[in-house]
């Protein structure tokens, strides 16, 4: 380019003309680079909202799993309670119930009997 523009100086026949070639043919690949450079930009950004769509749906999932999983524990616990509630009620009005009485407890005589002495145990 220095060539150029010194022959330009020169008054040179064509410089001025090759001079403005060169410049453009410069300018032209310039430009090529950023619209490249620009469309690199957009496949990225564009691979980074489907990165974050796919996170957001795989995260819809999680909780639409944990809340079906809530609702049926919560459902079969009930269940669960309402079935033991009445084998109890229903032993209660046979007058039946397991062996007739109630086990002591380990501690009964503890929290009966009042301090620990080697008759409670």
């Amino acid at each position: 380019m220095p060539a150029l523009e010194r022959g330009l100086a020169e008054h040179r026949e064509g410089a001025k003309a090759e001079l403005q070639e060169v410049r453009g043919r410069i300018v032209e690949r310039i430009l090529l680079a950023s619209f490249q450079a620009n469309g690199i930009n957009a496949e990225i950004a564009c691979e980074v909202a489907r990165a974050e769509q796919s996170a957001d749906y795989l995260q819809q999932q999680k909780d639409d799993c944990a809340r079906f999983l809530t609702v049926i524990a919560v459902v079969v616990g009930g269940g669960a309670g309402m079935i033991g509630g009445g084998l109890a009620i229903a032993e209660h009005a046979s007058g039946r119930g397991c062996g007739g009485g109630h086990w002591r407890g380990a501690l009964h005589g503890v929290w009966l009997d009042g301090p620990l002495s080697t008759t409670s145990l």
